[in-house]
């Protein structure tokens, strides 16, 4: 945690680089972090299970997608074939 001191230390000093509206913002933002908004290690476990869980569906819808798409086409090669000779 910031204490007062350096953040009104830090606030002062980017004043004349970015103006009083902005240095006065982050300072704002350094006294309030937004806990609520912070990935916990359980957060990224639960992602990771749902991204892995995603990617796992995604694969398979594609593998059916490909198997069947080659299927109907070997069908029709097979039928083509067929009334050539």
């Amino acid at each position: 945690m910031i204490s007062d001191r350096t953040r009104l230390s830090i606030r002062d000093k980017l004043e004349p680089l970015i103006g009083t509206e902005e240095a006065d913002a982050l300072a704002e933002a350094l006294l309030h972090p937004q806990w609520d908004q912070v990935a916990t290690k359980d957060d990224l476990r639960v992602l990771s299970a749902e991204l892995r869980t995603e990617i796992r569906d995604s694969t398979i819808a594609q593998m059916r997608w490909a198997v069947a798409t080659n299927t109907g086409l070997a069908a029709v090669i097979l039928a083509a074939v067929k009334l050539l000779f």
